[in-house]
């Protein structure tokens, strides 16, 4: 009888440690798909900028903060040839992406955002100055968003900041 009771005694340790190691691997598994998808919008709105680079400026000005939960009304479809519109298109596109509302779930008062990041925000910013007909220079694209562990500050140490640095 005793040796059953320590048997099952040693059986429920080792299933408590899987048990740990599964919720472990889930939250790692969620965090990362968390970062995969911040990075894939933030790539997704670079390549726009890079495609519609003669207004990069009119990027940074739109995106002060995005993602913030606020509903932002439908722009106008852009013609082909009005970069300005196409870029503010771009940033309401991306400002959804951020929110979630590309894929909902139910329907009316159940409808429920099921993509996205969970309670995000994003912003862009640039070394070029407001006014520079030259729009030349490092543009950063930040996406925060509520994680189970706080991560490190997403300056690039490798490149000198400027005076005064734009990302304070």
């Amino acid at each position: 009888m005793i040796e059953i009771l320590v048997t099952v005694f040693i059986l429920a340790i080792g299933l408590l440690g899987i048990a740990g190691v599964q919720f472990m691997s889930k939250r790692a598994n969620y965090e990362a798909t968390q970062r995969t998808t911040a990075t894939l919008l933030a790539n997704g709105i670079l390549e726009r900028m890079r495609a519609n680079s003669g207004v990069l400026r009119q990027y940074v000005d739109g995106a002060v903060l995005l993602g913030d939960g606020t509903i932002t009304p439908v722009p106008p479809v852009p013609a082909a040839n009005d970069s300005v519109a196409i870029a503010s298109y771009d940033l309401w596109e991306w400002e959804q992406a951020i929110d979630g509302a590309t894929e909902v779930t139910g329907a009316g008062a159940d409808a429920r955002d099921t993509s996205g990041l969970v309670s995000p925000s994003a912003c862009i910013n640039t070394t070029v100055p407001v006014g520079s007909p030259n729009q030349s220079g490092q543009y950063m694209v930040t996406i925060v968003w509520r994680g189970t562990a706080k991560l490190s500050d997403p300056v690039n140490q490798a490149v000198p900041l400027p005076v005064p640095d734009p990302y304070d």
